[in-house]
């Protein structure tokens, strides 16, 4: 029964300890990986600000402004969130004095006009000068900073995008988070040079790391437990072995009572008989 149990607690750790070892491997391949090469091709400069301004365009009111920003190239790698707490909060420092609320800042209505686009366009209808096309859309405004940096004495002068909303003051707001003629901390994409922004990816994944230091420690633990109960197992073993098999020291103390019996035999046999 002890044989048995240590035996199904050696199979149960021995296992473990490879599902942790296959999630941490898994982990570093899919993940951490990636996370590196990617923050690697983020190279850090100083952006000269130029001018910045908005870009509006018109979808469907069924839409969100909200699904324009795939089309810019950091979104989908970095996300919204890092635009957040790398631009809109000092925003919301910078601008104590805005209309709007620091809920607001932070998470806009990607969905409903502002009250001004909503006025202008009751305006426009009741003047008859938007078309009945323009009467199913509404309209997104995105933020575009236009900077320099060199590279290799190269000027570059690009865009940096900031992201789509539909409240036009919310995008003014964190426009001006950069002001004109100054000089900021940037950073550019080695594969492409004209991709700036003013955050970067991080140099690697945290999550994987954490993840990658929780699977360890239990790998490791499972491991050192497995270690633990096979040494059981075996000792266990052995010592039922031990048990069960025969030894040779009855055959030998056997054969030397039966040499005693004959010698006493003998001389017993001898002392019958006269001289």
């Amino acid at each position: 029964m002890v044989l048995d149990r240590n035996k199904v607690l050696l199979w149960f750790f021995t296992i473990f300890t490879f599902v942790g070892l296959a999630i941490s491997i898994i982990i570093v391949l899919e993940n951490l990986l990636p996370s590196i090469k990617v923050g690697k091709t983020f190279i850090d400069s100083n952006c000269d600000v130029l001018d910045y301004y908005t870009n509006e365009t018109l979808i469907e009111k069924n839409q969100v402004c909200l699904d324009l920003n795939n089309d810019i190239w950091w979104y989908n790698t970095l996300g919204e969130n890092d635009f957040y707490s790398s631009v809109v909060k000092h925003e919301t420092h910078h601008n104590t004095d805005s209309d709007s609320s620091s809920s607001d800042s932070q998470y806009p209505n990607h969905t409903n006009s502002t009250s001004s686009s909503s006025s202008s366009d009751s305006s426009g209808s009741s003047s008859n000068s938007t078309n009945s096309s323009d009467e199913n859309k509404k309209k997104c405004y995105v933020g575009l900073y236009l900077v320099s940096y060199t590279i290799d004495d190269t000027l570059i002068e690009t865009n940096i995008s900031g992201v789509w909303n539909s409240n036009l003051q919310w995008v003014q707001n964190y426009l001006t988070v950069f002001s004109i003629n100054e000089t900021y901390p940037c950073y550019y994409q080695s594969t492409k040079n004209e991709n700036a922004n003013w955050f970067r990816a991080s140099r690697f994944s945290i999550a994987a790391v954490a993840i990658i230091g929780v699977s360890g420690g239990f790998t490791l633990i499972s491991l050192c437990l497995s270690i633990i109960f096979f040494i059981r197992y075996r000792n266990i073993r052995n010592h039922y072995i031990r048990i069960i098999t025969p030894t040779n020291h009855t055959g030998g103390s056997g054969h030397g009572i039966h040499q005693h019996h004959h010698q006493h035999f003998n001389s017993s046999y001898q002392g019958s008989f006269p001289n």
